[in-house]
Parts: C-alpha cells; sequence; structure tokens
C-alpha cells in the first residue's frame, strides 16, 4: 500500500479529496432527532374486568389470551401482566415481522376468543408499542431576579398551564421545583413525660379492654355453641325442607298424571258422545224405518182384513149360488122327472101318440103337477118360470165357474 501511494501519489490525493468532500456534505445535511423512527415488534393487549382480583384477572383473562395469542406465526414470547380490574398481555414476535399483518391476525384471534371471556370483561385493545409512545419534550426554565422558591411558583401558575393547552400535548410534569416545607421539632423530655401518662392511662384501658375482650371472647364462645346448634337445627330443617321439597314435587307429577288423565278421560267421554249421538242418530233413523215398516204392516193388515171380509162375503155368495144351484139342479130333475111322467106309459104323449081323447082336464093337471112340483122345488113364481127355465141351467154353471176361479186366485 506504501509502494502504491508512492508510486500514485494523485490517485491517493483524489480520494483523499472525494472521502473529505463526503464526510463535510453528510455532516452538513444530518438532521438531529431525539427520537429516531425504530420499529419494535411487540404488541400489547389490555383487558379491563371491573372488579376482578388480580388472581381472577390472571384465570379468566390472560390464560385464556396467552393459550389463542401464543399459536400466532412469528410470536417469540409472551408475557402477561395481572392486575386487579385489568389485565395486560405482552407479545414479543421476531425481528422484520409486519406489525400490521400480526395484527390482523391478533384481532382475529381475540375476536375467536372474546366469546369464551366473562361478560364483564371490557373489549380487549391492541397496542403498537413504538417510539412514538416517547414523544418527550425536556425544557429548562429560567428568570433572572427570581428566587427558586418564586421560580418554582411561576412555573406552576403560568408556564404549566400554558403547555397543558396545546395541541398534542398529553402530560406536562414539572421537575426540580423548590417546595416550601415546615420542620417541627419536639422536646425529648417533655414527651417522655408525656408519654409516661399516656401509657399509664391506656394501661387502665388496656386492662378494661382485656376483661372486655374476655367477656366478649366467651360471649362468643356462647354464641358459637348456639351457632353450632342452630347450623344444626338449620340442617334438619333443610332436610325436612327438601324431604317437603321432594314429596311437593311427587304430588305435583301425581296432580299432573291426574291432570293428563282426566283430558284422556275427557277426550274419550267425548269421544264415547259423539258415538252415542250417532247410535241415537242411527236408532231414530232404525225407529222411523220400523215406524215405516209398522205402517206398511198396518196398512197390509188392513188390507188383508178387507180381504179377509170379501172372502167371507165371497164364500158367502159361493154358499148362496151353490144353494141356488143346488135348487136349480132340483128343479132340473123335477122338469126331468115332469118330462118323463109326460112321456111314460099311459101319459099324455103316449095317450096323443095312440089316439086317445085327451081332455082340456088332463092335459091343464098333468101340467099343474109338473109345474107345480118344479116351482116348489125351486122357489119361483109361475110367471117366473117361463123365462128362466131355459136359460137357468147355462146361468147357474157360468156363476160356479166364475166363484171357484175367483176364489183360486185369492188363496
Amino acid at each position: 500500500m506504501s509502494k502504491f501511494s508512492v508510486k500514485k501519489p494523485f490517485t491517493i490525493l483524489v480520494a483523499v479529496i472525494a472521502a473529505i468532500t463526503l464526510g463535510i456534505v453528510s455532516l452538513v445535511k444530518l438532521q438531529l432527532d431525539l427520537l429516531p423512527d425504530i420499529s419494535l415488534p411487540y404488541l400489547i393487549v389490555v383487558t379491563t374486568y371491573p372488579g376482578a382480583s388480580s388472581e381472577k384477572v390472571e384465570e379468566e383473562i390472560c390464560k385464556p389470551m396467552e393459550n389463542a395469542l401464543g399459536t400466532i406465526n412469528g410470536v417469540e414470547n409472551i408475557y402477561s401482566i395481572c392486575n386487579e380490574n385489568y389485565g395486560m398481555v405482552e407479545l414479543e414476535f421476531q425481528d422484520g415481522t409486519n406489525l400490521d399483518s400480526a395484527m390482523v391476525k391478533v384481532s382475529s384471534a381475540l375476536n375467536t376468543l372474546e366469546a369464551y371471556l366473562p361478560e364483564d370483561a371490557g373489549t380487549p385493545s391492541i397496542l403498537e408499542i413504538g417510539t412514538n409512545m416517547l414523544a418527550n419534550m425536556y425544557l429548562a426554565v429560567s428568570m433572572e431576579g427570581m428566587s427558586p422558591e418564586e421560580l418554582s411558583q411561576f412555573v406552576e401558575d403560568n408556564i404549566t398551564p400554558a403547555f397543558e393547552r396545546q395541541d398534542g400535548v398529553a402530560s406536562v410534569s414539572s421537575m426540580g421545583l423548590v417546595e416550601k416545607t415546615i420542620q417541627v421539632e419536639l422536646a425529648r423530655d417533655k414527651v417522655d413525660v408525656l408519654n409516661d401518662k399516656i401509657l399509664a392511662s391506656t394501661d387502665d384501658a388496656f386492662a378494661d379492654a382485656v376483661k372486655q375482650l374476655d367477656d366478649a371472647k366467651k360471649q362468643l364462645e356462647e354464641s358459637q355453641d348456639s351457632l353450632n346448634k342452630s347450623k344444626k337445627d338449620m340442617a334438619k330443617s333443610e332436610k325436612k325442607l327438601e324431604d317437603g321439597k321432594q314429596d311437593l314435587i311427587d304430588g305435583q307429577k301425581e296432580l299432573d298424571d291426574g291432570r293428563n288423565e282426566l283430558a284422556e278421560n275427557k277426550s274419550k267421554l267425548e269421544d264415547s258422545k259423539e258415538e252415542l249421538e250417532k247410535g241415537q242418530k242411527e236408532l231414530d233413523e232404525k225407529k222411523k224405518e220400523t215406524y215405516d215398516k209398522l205402517a206398511q204392516a198396518s196398512e197390509a193388515l188392513n188390507q188383508l182384513n178387507a180381504y179377509k171380509a170379501r172372502k167371507i162375503e165371497q164364500e158367502a155368495q159361493l154358499a148362496a149360488l151353490k144353494q141356488l144351484a143346488a135348487q136349480m139342479s132340483d128343479g132340473i130333475a123335477q122338469l126331468d122327472n115332469l118330462s118323463e111322467n109326460l112321456n111314460k106309459d099311459g101319459g099324455i104323449l103316449e095317450q096323443i101318440a095312440d089316439g086317445d081323447d085327451i081332455t082340456q082336464e088332463n092335459i091343464n093337471a098333468a101340467a099343474a103337477l109338473g109345474i107345480n112340483e118344479m116351482l116348489a122345488g125351486i122357489g119361483l113364481s109361475p110367471a117366473d118360470m117361463i123365462g128362466t127355465v131355459t136359460d137357468a141351467k147355462s146361468k147357474v154353471t157360468a156363476a160356479v165357474n166364475a166363484a171357484k176361479n175367483s176364489l183360486g186366485s185369492q188363496k
């Protein structure tokens, strides 16, 4: 290198001038920043739980969060701080982790976990640690002609309130202020005398207090015994109460069963009532049908009685016709006898054939004898005999046949 510098002095000079120029430019453009923008791979989750102890916060808030957030990709370490009323979980990520993406993953995990947190717990808040959280400014104040006490009072009354009213200022703290104090020193001997007096009075009061304490202790023991006895009685009462409660539950169950059975019987009764009404309706219909049949039977019976009356009347007529026929038959027989008498030996016809003299008296006597016998047999007058003898036989025969046919059809 030394040989090169000796051989190339111009090159070395140009390099030195370039380095000095770059240094000057960098020094001129260098900016002063108390808190540079540094990305810290940390996220903090803060959850409030009003009224909860630190142990309860640990069990119900921090441990579930550690289990849920510890599985996120990129988390190296996880820390928890549990206090009364709130819990804080700190997540440390690997260097180079995109905190925006990590915050989205943490938010998704918290949304899933929120349903399992206590109802009184607040919504978890996610905070990103950065240099912006440490944005502080320190100022020194001095003023000629003022003592430290006056300057301190001026800062508290004027400067601090003025800065607190500025936009973007979260808080203003004052340090190094001088405060006036009063120191009181007591005389030792007088304090000892006063202590002796106080001790004597306190001894008496202490003795009385000890006595009262003993009495109170005795009363407490008696109260404890009474309390134990009351607990036993209460246990017995609770047992009786449980038995009564069980009896009440059994009675309620029996009552419910009775109600269900009553409802079932009511339903069956309604069904029976419907069936009974249906049966009554059918009975009424059958009764009506029976009445109709009885009416028809009564009408048929009346017709039968009328038929019987007609039959009796026809039988009477038939008997009368038979009697008439018998009488006609007797009349015909008598006519036959008359004809025989006319034709017998020595009768009128034979006398006519023999040429005997037939007197008018013989003819009249013979005619009168036959006619009278015939009329006596049939019960007719001589005036009706002439028109009825010829067709009497045919009419009687027709009437008998008609009566026989009518009786056969009616049977």
